[in-house]
């Protein structure tokens, strides 16, 4: 009784499987989440351009500063050369050069 009610059970499992299977090739149910991923993707951009001119007007004082402080600072002070002091920067120098020579 109990190997018939399981083999049921499998059975009933593996049809709702294939039918799972069939309905979502059928209805193109991939394509329409690579479609759906990818206008996802290409919105972000707006999103987070409206989202920077929103918080301008919210009152919060040195908010942008505050946010700032989290970005990598990589200003220059102008005429100043870049220090080749490791043997990284050196090689990706020699790699600028080669680039602008050609």
């Amino acid at each position: 009784m109990l190997a018939s009610s399981m083999k049921a059970a499998c059975l009933i499992i593996k049809a709702s499987l294939v039918t799972i299977y069939n309905d979502v090739l059928d209805e193109h149910l991939f394509v329409f989440a690579a479609g759906l991923s990818y206008y996802l993707v290409l919105s972000l951009f707006p999103l987070l351009v409206s989202m920077a001119a929103l918080l301008a007007y919210v009152p919060i004082p040195h908010l942008f500063e505050g946010l700032l402080n989290f970005a990598p600072s990589t200003e220059r002070k102008i005429g100043s050369k870049p220090s080749l002091t490791s043997k990284r920067c050196r090689m990706c120098s020699a790699l600028t050069l080669q680039a602008s020579l050609c």
